[in-house]
């Protein structure tokens, strides 16, 4: 009977959890990944299972504890300054092309290569061909105002 060669074993469970993180959000399979390494070297010093599964444990949870926290911090520091979706829309600039007429009637505008309805956010009509900017939106709709030229 060949001897089993844990090294192998470990090192296909890390590759595995590191495929499995790459589709879960929050990096906490990568940790069981660097534990099943730090098994791996052990286990090419010791074939002793309970050591290897020891190593595994205690680096699954070292690096939950200390690196996961480098990771998230890394990825989220500027969190709260980067919009996204539809909020990206906000303070941009738009092109009208159908005009929005005053009041509360809806017209259309263009932001880069899509085009939204659009409401005048002073009650103010807006021909087409306008330059506007994206003050506020509600559902689909953006409310817009003039660019005051200088």
């Amino acid at each position: 009977m060949l001897p089993i060669k844990f090294w192998i074993i470990w090192l296909i469970l890390a590759v595995l959890f590191a495929i499995i993180e790459i589709f879960t959000p929050g990096f906490v399979v990568l940790t069981f990944s660097f534990g099943a390494l730090l098994a791996l070297i052990v286990s090419i010093f010791s074939n002793s299972l309970p050591l290897q599964l020891l190593a595994f444990a205690a680096g699954s949870f070292y690096f939950f504890i200390y690196v996961r926290k480098f990771f998230l911090k890394l990825l989220t520091k500027n969190n709260g300054n980067i919009k996204t979706n539809i909020d990206s829309l906000l303070g941009k600039k738009a092109i009208v092309t159908q005009k929005i007429p005053g009041g509360i009637k809806k017209g259309y505008v263009k932001v880069g290569p899509e085009q939204w309805l659009a409401i005048s956010i002073t009650g103010e009509a807006i021909e087409k061909d306008e330059l506007v900017k994206v003050v506020k939106i509600e559902g689909n709709t953006l409310y817009v105002e003039k660019i005051k030229e200088v």
